[in-house]
C-alpha cells in the first residue's frame, strides 16, 4: 500500500446554545451613540458601534478597552455611508482585521465575517460588535484536546443591541400611523414595523416602558397584548 501521509486539521467548529451573560454594560447616549462599560478584570482587545438606518450606514471603532474601562462611541460624529453593501464591506474589513489581530487565519476571519454581513452590517438598528478577552472563553467554555495541540487560538466574539433615540422616534410615529385613514400613510407605518423582523417585539417594550408620546405607548401596549401566548388553564400541562 501507499505510505501514510500526515495530516493538519486547522479548524474545530462546535456551537451550542446558553445564557451566559458578560459583565458589560451598554449605555445609550441621548444625543445618539452609546457608552460601552468593560466590568470585566480583562481589557477587550476590539469593540465597534454601528448603526443602520435610512440614510444608510455609519459606525466608529475602538481598538482596545482596559478591564473596568469605557470607551464612548460618538456615532453622531460619524459620516453616513448611503451604499449599505459599500458600508457592510468596509465594516466588513474593520472586523475582519480584528479577527486576524486576535489569531485567526485569513480564511476564517472572513467566513465568520460574511455569516454576520447581512444580520449585523446590513439590517436597521443600533448595535456594538466586540471581541471577548481569551480569559473568558476558557472560562465560560473549557476546552481540553488529547494530544495537546502546538497551538490552540480561540475567538468569541459578542453583540450588543441598543435602541437610539432617532429609531425610537421612527417607531413612535409608525405606530400613530399604523391606523391612518391614508391608505399610503398606514402602509409606509406598516413597512417601518415590519423592517424590525425580530426586534419587534424590544422595541414595543421599549416604547411601552419610555415613549414619549401617550397613543404610542397604548398602541404598542395592544400589539404586545395581542402577540402574547395564551394563558395555560389551571391544572394544565404542557
Amino acid at each position: 500500500g501507499s505510505p501514510a501521509r500526515a495530516e493538519a486539521e486547522h479548524y474545530l467548529f462546535y456551537r451550542g446554545l446558553g445564557r451566559w451573560q458578560p459583565d458589560l454594560h451598554l449605555d445609550p447616549a441621548a444625543a445618539g451613540g452609546a457608552t460601552l462599560h468593560n466590568r470585566l478584570p480583562q481589557a477587550i482587545p476590539f469593540a465597534l458601534a454601528l448603526e443602520l438606518g435610512p440614510a444608510g450606514g455609519r459606525g466608529t471603532a475602538a481598538t482596545s478597552l482596559p478591564a473596568d474601562g469605557r470607551a464612548t462611541f460618538d456615532l453622531a460624529a460619524a459620516p453616513w455611508e448611503p451604499d449599505r453593501a459599500r458600508f457592510a464591506a468596509r465594516v466588513g474589513r474593520v472586523v475582519r482585521q480584528a479577527l486576524l489581530d486576535a489569531g485567526l487565519f485569513p480564511d476564517e476571519a472572513q467566513a465568520m465575517v460574511a455569516t454576520w454581513s447581512r444580520s449585523w452590517f446590513q439590517k436597521d438598528g443600533a448595535r456594538v460588535v466586540y471581541l471577548l478577552p481569551r480569559e473568558q472563553i476558557d472560562a465560560v467554555l473549557p476546552l481540553e484536546l488529547q494530544p495537546r495541540p502546538q497551538s490552540l487560538v480561540r475567538v468569541m466574539v459578542g453583540r450588543l443591541e441598543f435602541i437610539t433615540p432617532a429609531a425610537q422616534a421612527r417607531v413612535e410615529q409608525a405606530l400613530a400611523q399604523r391606523g391612518s385613514a391614508d391608505p399610503a400613510v398606514a402602509a409606509a407605518a406598516a413597512t417601518v414595523l415590519a423592517g424590525l423582523e425580530r426586534f419587534l417585539e424590544p422595541h414595543l417594550r421599549h416604547v411601552e416602558r419610555n415613549g414619549m408620546h401617550a397613543d404610542a405607548r397604548a398602541v404598542a401596549r395592544q400589539l404586545l397584548q395581542a402577540t402574547a401566548p395564551p394563558a395555560a388553564a389551571p391544572g394544565s400541562t404542557k
